[in-house]
């Protein structure tokens, strides 16, 4: 009996420790002596592996796909060859590594083409026949326009932009602003000029560098302003000089420094156009106009944020909400909590890839009122907006309407998204351009197509870099607060207003959430019972036909060791931990709102 019994014990001891050495895990690699290769992954550039570990000295190689389009350029990395298979793969090696490194692979994107024509007049090069310029999309997929610094003068008429066709009956497109343009055969733009009009029906008087236009005693429509008269140049226009007119569009000249208040009071103006030199305009130049609601800007000036603010690539953001989608897109708007918060991986995995996902995110402090508008120009049916307000923002919760100056800085890349502004819902245009023009003079001129190494955002519009965890439960930067005295009914009216805008774009219902805010930065008085107030508000104030609030405020009160920098700014590894938590919210409220 034990011979029979003890072959048995000795094959269930066997079996015993194969599970046990199933069940442990693998031994830990030894990595003494070696160091850790990681290649920066682009939309543009994959790898087969993109993070090695090999020997100090030795070298890495990398198989790259390339995005059609796009032409591998190399790498950051000084010591690299690279060479191209049969089946258009890169071969990548980087030589002699003898330290840890991050490696970013540069590309060319698409090249496109624009040829202008001077359509009558002239360039300042002296060139008669279409002028073409290319222009590289591998960092802003629009590209930015001439200038009209490109164009002589043309005696007796001013340049409005540029248009797709000859006879001003295609697209609008103001000089440097931005055009949708593809690879292959030149997109044409021609030169839009309108006459002046008649120099005697305007009393001028002499001002400081040329003169100033006293009184304008005709009725032409358009109004274009001479930008000369006598011999000299309209630099001035005083108050009263153009007091009731009928005209409804009118032209300013680059030559113009200043508009005086009442400038153009009662009159039936409904859009203007000026040109981004001037040094003042004030905002009751306009004052009783009942109809005005369109400004077109004109850039006369190189740029001077272009890669040199975060804000700036707003331009691109809403570049991203433009371009043609075979999906309907989930469109995120919000202070800059969505744009650093949000991982468009986990929104696009929760939702399955139904949807194309574009944030909008800008500073919280900025403008909304004009953000909901230029957003509302490019949504189309089946859209669906997120909205997610930081809850002490006076903008993002409408008690504040007025323009902002910074708000300008991130539309310098594109003046043409604020003639999407109804400016009667937006005060304060004037004045905070003015304040805008100021602050950028004295900085360095750029070129439009300016970047910098750090692109700030990812193929979403969501922050880009990566941010470390702060560790601490602390108070930081940006003031944080929940404040339900914001939600009065007049700001929540401002809010439904626009919700119900929105839905009779799309046929959906806006989605309301909250931001994710530090708890160590709230005030000692913002008390639970204070946040419970918030979204009590919120949910009983929002439309129902237009909005659905989702979510729970206090599950986005997170400790400030997930934050970075700022109260409303988490790191990467707590925005990555955020975004599953708030894109399993949003994915239920869409399938309970029969949209997943």
């Amino acid at each position: 009996m034990k011979k029979r019994i003890a072959p048995l014990l000795l094959a269930l001891c066997q079996l015993a420790l194969c599970g046990l050495a199933g069940c442990s895990p693998e031994p830990a690699p030894d990595l003494r002596g070696m160091v850790k290769v990681m290649l920066v992954e682009t939309e543009a550039v994959q790898a087969d592996a993109a993070e090695q570990f090999l020997p100090r000295g030795g070298d890495a190689r990398f198989c790259l796909t390339i995005a059609d389009g796009y032409t591998f350029a190399g790498t950051d990395y000084a010591d690299s060859s690279y060479e191209e298979r049969a089946d258009g793969s890169i071969l990548l090696t980087l030589h002699r590594v003898l330290y840890s490194t991050e490696v970013t692979p540069a590309v060319s994107g698409h090249e496109v083409r624009i040829a202008y024509d001077a359509n009558g007049g002239r360039f300042a090069s002296g060139e008669e026949e279409p002028r073409i310029c290319a222009y590289d999309t591998t960092f802003h997929p629009q590209p930015n326009t001439a200038n009209v610094l490109c164009l002589e003068e043309r005696p007796g008429y001013t340049p409005i932009g540029w248009n797709t066709a000859a006879d001003g009956s295609g697209q609008h497109v103001g000089f440097g602003s931005r055009v949708c343009a593809l690879p292959g055969e030149p997109l044409h733009l021609y030169a839009q000029w309108l006459a002046w009009a008649p120099a005697e029906e305007f009393i001028v008087e002499p001002a400081s560098g040329g003169c100033r236009i006293r009184l304008y005693r005709g009725n032409a429509d358009p109004l274009v302003i001479p930008a000369h008269i006598g011999g000299d140049p309209v630099v001035e226009i005083a108050s009263g000089a153009l007091i009731g007119k009928d005209a409804q569009t009118v032209v300013l000249p680059p030559t113009l420094r200043s508009v005086a208040g009442g400038a153009f009071s009662g009159c039936g103006l409904r859009e203007l156009y000026f040109f981004d030199n001037i040094d003042s305009i004030a905002d009751d130049s306009f004052v009783s106009c009942a109809h005005f609601s369109t400004v077109h800007i004109n850039a006369a000036e190189p740029p001077r944020y272009a890669g040199a603010s975060k804000n700036n690539y707003y331009a691109d953001k809403v570049a991203l909400l433009a371009e043609e989608s075979d999906r309907p897109r989930l469109v995120f708007m919000a202070g800059s909590s969505i744009w650093y918060n949000l991982k468009g991986d986990a929104v696009r995995d929760a939702v399955q890839d139904r949807y194309r996902i574009v944030d909008l995110g800008l500073n919280g402090f900025f403008c909304a009122t004009a953000q909901f508008e230029i957003m509302k120009a490019y949504l189309r049916p089946g859209d669906v907006v997120v909205h997610t307000p930081e809850p002490c923002s006076t903008y993002q919760l409408m008690e504040k309407t007025e323009m902002t100056d910074p708000l300008f800085a991130s539309l310098e890349l594109n003046y043409d998204l604020f003639a999407l502004v109804d400016v009667r819902r937006v005060p304060g245009v004037f004045s905070a351009f003015t304040a805008y023009n100021a602050a950028r003079r004295p900085l360095i001129e750029r070129d439009y197509a300016d970047t910098t190494s750090r692109c700030y955002i990812d193929e979403y519009g969501g922050y880009a870099p990566d941010l470390p965890m702060h560790g601490v439960d602390e108070n930081l930067a940006d003031p944080a607060d929940i404040c339900p005295e914001l939600l009065t009914n007049v700001n929540l009216g401002r809010l439904n207003d626009y919700y119900r805008e929105i839905c009779a774009i799309t046929g959906n219902r806006v989605l309301v959430s909250f931001s994710a805010v530090n708890a160590s930065g709230l005030p000692e008085d913002c008390t639970e019972q204070v946040w419970e107030a918030y979204e009590l508000r919120l949910r009983e104030g929002a439309d129902a036909s237009a909005a659905a609030v989702f979510g729970d405020i206090a599950e986005n009160v997170w400790p400030g060791r997930y934050f970075y920098a700022s109260n409303f700014h988490l790191s990467t590894e707590g925005a990555e931990r955020w975004s599953e938590m708030f894109a399993g919210r949003l994915a239920e409220q869409l399938r309970a709102e029969g949209l997943l």
